[in-house]
């Protein structure tokens, strides 16, 4: 074997090592484009959460006011009880108050109801989407295959005719002519 057929050989070798790295670098480049998904997702996660956590303070601050309230409401309660000589005044304001706290039960069941109603269609909705990226992806995955054979189809091709037109020397052994 000749000098020039060895470079020859290690031009076509570095060749195909450069089409593979091209290849490496474009499966890369798709894995960052579905990580910039993924952090997109996650930044409108907290987003959200953000706002649910600025809900919560308000809650907590209307919560704590209705507590200073009960407990003015309270104050006024025990005067009253020390200036009223009825019990039964006294039994029908607590049961009055305990009538709302059973109203507010209810609300808040039905609330809850709710909340689990929609973090099932929120699971469900999810199983879907996850169904579709691997789909999607398995049809990426057999268009890179199908696109990798293509190239190296078409790269044979284009060695043997340069080859028939003496462009470039037929390589020993090789099974191109």
């Amino acid at each position: 074997m000749t000098d020039r057929e060895m470079l020859e050989m290690l031009v076509q070798g570095q060749q195909q090592i450069f089409v593979r790295l091209d290849g490496i670098d474009n499966r890369l480049d798709r894995v960052e484009a579905r990580l910039d998904g993924v952090e997109a997702r996650l930044d409108r996660v907290e987003v959200r959460l953000d706002g649910v956590e600025t809900r919560l303070d308000r809650v907590e601050a209307r919560l704590d006011k209705v507590e200073a309230r009960l407990d003015g409401v309270d104050a006024r309660l025990d005067k009253m009880d020390a200036r009223l000589d009825k019990m039964d005044e006294c039994f029908d304001r607590v049961d009055a108050r305990l009538d709302k706290m059973d109203e507010r039960f209810d609300r808040m069941d039905i609330r809850l109801d709710g909340i689990d109603r929609e973090l099932a269609a929120i699971r469900n909705r999810q199983d879907t989407l996850e169904g579709r990226q691997r789909l999607l992806e398995k049809k990426l995955d057999h268009l890179i295959n199908v696109d990798i054979k293509h190239l190296q189809d078409t790269m044979d091709t284009i060695v043997a005719l340069l080859q028939m037109n003496g462009t470039i020397p037929t390589m020993p052994g090789s099974i191109l002519i």
